[in-house]
């Protein structure tokens, strides 16, 4: 039988809590890490909205939606345009929905899976309407969302 010195198991032990720990994402230096690691893919997806990997669970930033147009939001396509002529340069289909607080005012943010096929779709309506900054549609909603870092946040949801 081997015995260990105290200071070994407790060292031992305290290496298996921070690798556990690491692994389940609670440990500060995981967090710290993941934390630079979705800076670092937020910045590459704003560069290049295209190289969101399909599927990946994204959000939209903050919007004043009607509640009635919640109501029927899960499942439609969300699509984000630099202007109501222009295409898509980002979307996909809507899996949540939440409101939070922003600039003081409650608004709601999307969380929507990425799809390919979603960049460069235009509008059904060339001109939403003077100053709009979304239509809805039966079947989609149409953001303008000029800049991927504008307009509060967008990115990887987290």
């Amino acid at each position: 039988m081997v015995l260990m010195k105290p200071q070994t198991v407790l060292a031992t032990l305290m290496a298996f809590v921070r690798k556990l720990l690491s692994f389940l994402g609670l440990h500060p230096a995981a967090r710290e890490s993941e934390t630079v690691m979705n800076d670092n893919l937020k910045q590459a997806y704003i560069e290049d909205p295209s190289a969101v990997p399909e599927g990946t669970k994204m959000h939209t930033g903050y919007w004043r939606i009607a509640s009635k147009d919640l109501d029927t939001a899960l499942g439609k396509r969300v699509y984000l345009h630099q202007k109501q002529k222009g295409p898509a340069w980002h979307g996909g289909q809507i899996v949540g929905i939440r409101t939070e607080p922003y600039q003081g005012k409650e608004r709601t943010v999307f969380i929507y899976r990425s799809e390919r096929d979603c960049i460069g779709v235009c509008a059904p309506e060339p001109n939403w309407a003077p100053n709009r900054e979304q239509l809805i549609t039966d079947t989609a909603i149409h953001l303008i969302h000029r800049e991927p870092d504008g307009l509060g946040t967008w990115g990887p949801e987290a």
